[in-house]
């Protein structure tokens, strides 16, 4: 699948945490899990977002909604390190904090998402 470039961080500021301060977890504190106690698994047993899991499902981090079209992605440690951002539906691309392509989500049913590396290789869900 071709990528529109209006999903592409380094094209679109919009879906760029480097420039735009309100999907930012370091300037919008509603977004960090360090400052937030309601979306940090460790501090809130329903946090509003997604859990990560590798194929072994082991946990390996969370979501935190930026907007209906971005996620923030953050490791176990509650470190940002991923922005996914709607292509279609039921697609999400992923790009590390340095606007490097390194993935992609697909929709499985409902809550449950696919992940994939940038080699198609599937490496994780979510649930």
């Amino acid at each position: 699948m071709r990528i529109p470039s209006n999903r592409n961080p380094n094209i679109t500021a919009k879906i760029n945490p480097n420039i735009t301060a309100r999907i930012n977890p370091n300037i919008t504190a509603r977004l960090n899990p360090n400052i937030t106690a309601r979306i940090n698994p460790y501090q809130a047993s329903n946090i509003p977002g997604l859990f990560l899991f590798n194929r072994t499902l082991s946990a390996v981090g969370f979501t935190v909604e930026a907007d209906q079209e971005v996620w923030l992605l953050f490791n176990s440690d509650c470190i940002f390190y991923a922005v996914a951002a709607r292509v279609q539906e039921n697609y999400f691309v992923i790009h590390d904090k340095d606007n490097n392509y390194i993935g992609f989500l697909v929709n499985a049913d409902g809550s449950v998402w696919l992940q994939f590396d940038c080699n198609n290789n599937w490496i994780g869900s979510t649930t």
